[in-house]
């Protein structure tokens, strides 16, 4: 499990470089404490109000278990590239907080992204016990295959 100063290590030395859109950094910074998340936020903004989570293993997979169910597997099964992208650079990032360094490069090799990176959710749910959508379009997708024959939504490109 990492820290919150590997956190901040991470956010000061490795982000700008790959985390244009910010969804990383996002996924970090909701364990940071105040006095470590003001640093990094935006011109005007305010720690005040934040309340951060607390930074446990449960608490990792827990989030990671909300997002999946509620954002991640939705956007993956509507095609929704830039939406199933975030998912998969969110979920990275909680792998690499958790230490899970196997899954971690996996979920971040560009050809484990098939369709929408199902097959990338597909082993985070296996290996943490997350609900897996069940369905044969679900199915074929988390296998890499499109998820009909033929779909023109952008499955198999």
């Amino acid at each position: 499990m990492r820290t919150v100063e590997e956190i901040v290590h991470r956010l000061r030395n490795r982000m700008p470089e790959v985390d244009l859109l910010g969804f990383r950094q996002e996924a970090l910074a909701i364990f940071l404490p105040k006095d470590a998340l003001r640093e990094f936020l935006k011109a005007g903004a305010t720690a005040e109000d934040w309340t951060p989570l607390v930074l446990t293993a449960e608490s990792v997979q827990e989030e990671m278990r909300k997002y999946m169910a509620e954002t991640g597997w939705p956007k993956v099964l509507n095609h929704r590239g830039i939406s199933a992208g975030r998912t998969v650079e969110k979920m990275a990032e909680w792998l690499w907080l958790l230490g899970d360094d196997e899954l971690y490069r996996f979920a971040g090799a560009d050809e484990n992204f098939a369709q929408y990176g199902a097959p990338v959710l597909l082993k985070i749910c296996q290996k943490y016990g997350f609900p897996i959508p069940d369905g044969p379009e679900a199915n074929r997708m988390a296998l890499g295959l499109e998820c009909r024959p033929g779909c023109d939504e952008g499955c198999g490109t």
